[in-house]
């Protein structure tokens, strides 16, 4: 884990579907360079976080996790600390074929994204995939895992 700037970012992003119409919401994106116990907070947070706005328990109940480096420490503490269901993720292809289906989405005007998520990620978004050693994808990736946790669980 590296919290220098030129670092990859670590990405939360929060996702939920309307089962009718097949339709995404990007609801929240965390973007910072933390800790990995910084990391289970922000985690827990959003869980919490998007919970109570719903009113209800468990409205989020699985968290998917890159099953990769630094990260498969990550899961062992999600499991060891939380109650969610914890996917582990294991990447397949390169980050380009994996947007494919997310891209997909977008273009059939099914993915929707919140007001209050920054710029960064949209740039990022509109931006993907960027030059070589000229930007970061991490926001993309997550999205991509997002949306591919929720297609298959619903």
């Amino acid at each position: 884990i590296s919290l220098k700037d030129s670092a990859d970012y670590t990405a939360i992003v929060v996702m939920g579907v309307h089962v009718e119409g097949a339709k995404y919401y990007v609801l929240e994106v965390i973007r910072k360079h933390i800790t990995l116990t910084d990391t289970v907070k922000e985690i827990d947070q959003a869980v919490k976080r998007w919970n109570d706005v719903n009113k209800a328990k468990n409205v989020i109940r699985i968290v998917g996790v890159e099953n990769v480096g630094y990260q498969q420490a990550l899961i062992q503490q999600l499991e060891e600390k939380t109650d969610y269901d914890i996917i582990p993720i294991a990447p397949k292809g390169d980050k380009y074929q994996r947007a494919i289906p997310l891209n997909a989405i977008a273009e059939r005007q099914r993915l929707f994204i919140s007001a209050s998520v920054d710029k960064i990620y949209m740039k990022e978004l509109l931006e993907f995939p960027p030059p070589p050693n000229k930007g970061h994808e991490d926001q993309v990736d997550a999205t991509v895992y997002a949306y591919n946790i929720l297609r298959t669980a619903v």
